[in-house]
């Protein structure tokens, strides 16, 4: 396996004219080099409906806009998430991926290539079927796939160029792949689309997965625990990393108007994974534990899972700290002992109220039984604050 390494991005304001023009030129021989990967991956005359949507269709999906100015096509985009299969393989990382995954990753697309080129290809199968067309005034109009091709003028489907004029002259500020008025989301349709081939479409059922999650970094604006348990909680070890994996070609394919990849939302989820495993992981240790404060461990992992910063501390670093910090409270019994004594005396509480607290005490550990210390504290009612002023006051520090 070949050294992973980082690669920086340098940011440059594209003109999408030109971007337009230099696809144009490179098109034949792109369509060319993946028509001939789709009937390779694709074989058979079950499958050769596929093949014609992918060739027809996939490669002729308008992508202008904001989030994809790879190319005016679609097939612009498809081969970048392949050359990113490439790169992984070759070690070659984005700045914002986190070392510590650069070998699974690489593990996995050496692994998995065929399958996660399989992806490549089906992932956006159905953004034909769930065009938004956005316009400069704000309107949006959701078109079929022959609703859109019945809008082309003849000769420019296909052309880059001509599509980009075709854009600007009919105002059309770029396209989304949801239907609002239907609830119809390109990943599902296109699950759905793929079952339909699932007699003839030999391939893994974490593909379709990966799929349908394809975009779950979207819901990522910030480091979430609980966003990533309702998204991932279900899968394995092996499918999560599938789905990141997918998720990374994808995202590191998709080219914003700087020239770069917007990254941030893939990043919040991979710190999400990370601190989702660790504290599962101090979870497990914690339940292992019987001389801790529950009260302090459940405080201590609630605000785990609602941080929003990533967790950097090893696994084993983390759980030494937590089991310090959840320590349970020892006393000096027989100091405690007298301290309530006097109170006693001085009718601050009862004989019957001090001696439920002592009976509270272990008298090996000089730690409190919670449950038991709950009940007398009802019967304490103004005496509570005195009393646990003493227990301060006796508390081994």
């Amino acid at each position: 396996m070949e050294k992973a390494k980082t690669v920086e991005m340098e940011s440059v304001k594209l003109n999408m004219e030109k971007v337009a023009q230099e696809e144009s030129l490179s098109r034949p021989e792109r369509l060319e080099r993946l028509s001939s990967q789709v009937d390779e991956l694709f074989q058979g005359e079950a499958l050769a409906p596929l093949r014609e949507d992918i060739k027809e269709r996939s490669f002729n999906v308008p992508q202008y806009g904001g989030y994809h100015c790879e190319g005016i096509l679609m097939d612009t985009h498809l081969e970048k998430i392949l050359k990113n299969l490439d790169a992984i393989k070759a070690g070659d990382f984005h700045e914002q991926v986190p070392e510590e995954i650069h070998g699974k990753m690489q593990d996995m697309v050496q692994s998995n290539k065929e399958s996660l080129k399989m992806y490549a290809f089906l992932h956006d199968i159905s953004k034909a079927d769930c065009l938004t067309i956005k316009y400069d005034d704000g309107r949006r109009e959701e078109v079929s796939w022959k609703e859109w091709q019945s809008k082309l003028p003849e000769g420019i489907n296909g052309d880059p160029t001509k599509m980009m004029t075709f854009f600007v002259e009919n105002n059309i500020s770029g396209f989304s792949y949801f239907h609002k008025n239907a609830k119809k989301k390109h990943g599902q349709d296109g699950v759905d689309k793929l079952e339909t081939y699932s007699d003839a479409l030999e391939m893994q059922p974490i593909i379709l997965e990966a799929i349908k999650k394809h975009e779950v970094a979207y819901q990522f604006q910030n480091i979430k625990v609980k966003t990533y348990r309702k998204y991932f909680g279900d899968l394995t070890e092996l499918e999560k990393l599938w789905v990141i994996t997918a998720s990374y070609i994808d995202t590191m394919a998709s080219i914003r108007d700087d020239g770069n990849p917007n990254l941030d939302n893939f990043r919040c989820m991979v710190d999400s994974a990370n601190n989702y495993e660790k504290i599962k992981i101090l979870e497990r240790a914690l339940n292992q534990e019987t001389d801790l404060d529950q009260k302090k461990v459940n405080k201590v992992l609630r605000d785990l899972n609602n941080q929003n910063t990533r967790i950097e501390e090893s696994s084993e670093e983390l759980i030494e700290r937590i089991k310090q910090e959840c320590q349970a409270s020892r006393y000096v019994k027989t100091r405690l002992e007298s301290t309530l004594a006097s109170l006693v005396v001085t009718n601050q509480i009862t004989e019957d109220a001090k001696n439920a607290i002592l009976e509270a005490i272990d008298e090996q550990t000089g730690t409190i039984n919670e449950q038991q210390m709950r009940k007398v504290k009802k019967t304490l009612r103004q005496a509570n604050r005195i009393v646990q002023e003493a227990l301060n006051d006796c508390e081994i520090k």
